[in-house]
């Protein structure tokens, strides 16, 4: 009889990268507006560093009520994407420039909503 002499492989930890966190992010919605935070322009910027990954994203107001269940939406959301060692989520409030563009957004959002009757 012969014997094996394969080596066990050491466990491999999935790889993380920049464009597996923005895709996991889509699945992140804001449950006001039903759209994801991706979109809705609320990611400012993505860092990840081996199995770190630092979120900078902000709310759609001050004092935004769904502020909490959002951001345990990106911890799950980044729980998915691989073994992660932490998870930063910085809430920057919207910069003086970008209230004109949510605006715009909410209200392209709720003119969709009127035209096709969602609730």
């Amino acid at each position: 009889m012969s014997q094996s002499t394969a080596q066990p492989t050491a466990p491999t930890t999935p790889v993380v990268s920049e464009a597996r966190v923005w895709e996991a992010l889509t699945q992140v919605e804001d449950p006001e507006l039903g759209v994801d935070i991706v979109n809705l322009g609320l990611v400012y910027a993505i860092r990840v560093h081996g199995t770190r990954v630092a979120v900078e994203m902000t709310l759609t107001s001050l004092g935004c009520p769904a502020g909490p269940q959002i951001e345990q939406a990106v911890i799950e959301a980044l729980g998915n994407v691989g073994t992660m060692e932490s998870i930063q989520v910085l809430e920057p409030y919207l910069r003086h420039e970008q209230t004109r563009t949510r605006s715009r957004a909410r209200e392209a959002i709720a003119e969709i909503r009127r035209r096709y009757e969602i609730a």
